[in-house]
C-alpha cells in the first residue's frame, strides 16, 4: 500500500536456534523500540545484498512464547554475525500469523511459504538471485 519496500532494520541478536533445529536457519533481529511493524505474520523481503527470503513478525505461539519477534531466513542461507547489522526490505505478506499443533506443521507450512518466495523471486522482475 505504500507503493514502495518497507524497510526494517536492526542489530542480529541470538535466538533460541529453532529455525536452524527446523531447516530454516534465521537471524533475529532487535529494531529501535519506536520501530512501526506490520502485522504478525510471513513477509516475502530482501536483505541488503539483494537475497530474497522470508521475514517472521510475531510471538511464535506454536512455542508459547510471548515477546514479539523478528526473524530473517535467507533462501540462500547466510551465517550472519551476532552484533552486526541487517537491512531488510518487505515486499509482500505471505500470511498470518498461526499456531500450528506441532512442529512438523509448521515446517509444512514453511516449506510452502518457501515455495511462494521462490516463485516470488522468479517471476518479480526484481533484481535478485534465487536457487531453485
Amino acid at each position: 500500500m505504500l507503493g514502495r519496500p518497507y524497510p526494517v532494520a536492526g542489530e542480529i541478536i541470538p535466538g533460541k536456534g529453532r529455525g536452524k533445529r527446523l531447516g530454516f536457519p534465521t537471524a533475529n533481529i532487535r529494531t529501535e523500540p519506536e520501530k512501526l511493524l506490520p502485522p504478525p505474520g510471513v513477509y516475502i523481503a530482501i536483505d541488503g545484498a539483494g537475497k530474497p527470503g522470508l521475514l517472521y513478525i510475531g510471538t511464535s505461539p506454536t512455542f508459547g512464547d510471548v515477546e514479539m519477534g523478528i526473524e530473517f531466513h535467507r533462501i540462500d542461507p547466510k551465517n550472519y554475525k551476532i552484533g552486526g547489522s541487517i537491512e531488510i526490505s518487505i515486499f509482500e505478506r505471505i500470511r498470518g500469523e498461526i499456531k500450528f499443533e506441532n512442529e512438523r506443521k509448521l515446517v509444512a507450512q514453511m516449506e510452502k511459504d518457501k515455495d511462494k518466495l521462490t516463485e516470488w523471486a522468479l517471476n518479480s522482475g526484481a533484481k535478485v538471485q534465487v536457487k531453485k
